[in-house]
């Protein structure tokens, strides 16, 4: 567990800069809750770098620390086969196709779920939250980030 502290934390040192590709060009509106926001998944993939760590993206990918999440908006919980998820996780079962509650776990996750095993302190900031899901959503969907 040490380790992986120290790596994410290393990863939050990290300078990077991004030329973004076409599949990660311009912001977009994204509804999240009753709010619309606009959202940059070029600058998402940058917040991204903090998830990397424990979670992979691609579909069908494997698990590290933390479950694939390729499958996270496909409108069911706990997608990730052959993953241990808490129990705490198991109860609440979300379904991150709601971005509402997606923004609030991302917001804080031991608020959002009361005893996951996610040591992520959570983004404070909304406007990477919405970076962040516009990110996820194009790197695991190919849709456009509604």
């Amino acid at each position: 567990m040490k380790r992986i502290l120290i790596a994410s934390m290393a990863l939050l040192a990290v300078s990077v800069s991004y030329s973004g590709s076409a599949k990660h060009a311009g912001s977009c509106k994204l509804k999240v809750g009753s709010n619309t926001v606009t959202a940059d998944a070029a600058a998402g993939k940058l917040v991204y770098l903090r998830c990397g760590a424990c979670h992979t993206l691609d579909q069908g990918g494997r698990n590290m620390v933390g479950p694939n999440l390729g499958q996270m908006f496909n409108g069911k919980a706990l997608t990730a086969p052959k993953y241990r998820y808490s129990s705490a996780f198991e109860k609440a079962a979300p379904k991150w196709n709601n971005l509402a509650k997606l923004d609030e776990f991302l917001r804080k996750p031991t608020n959002a779920v009361p005893g996951t095993k996610m040591i992520f302190a959570g983004l404070p900031k909304a406007q990477d939250r919405a970076n962040l899901i516009a990110y996820l959503k194009k790197e695991t969907t190919d849709s456009s980030c509604r």
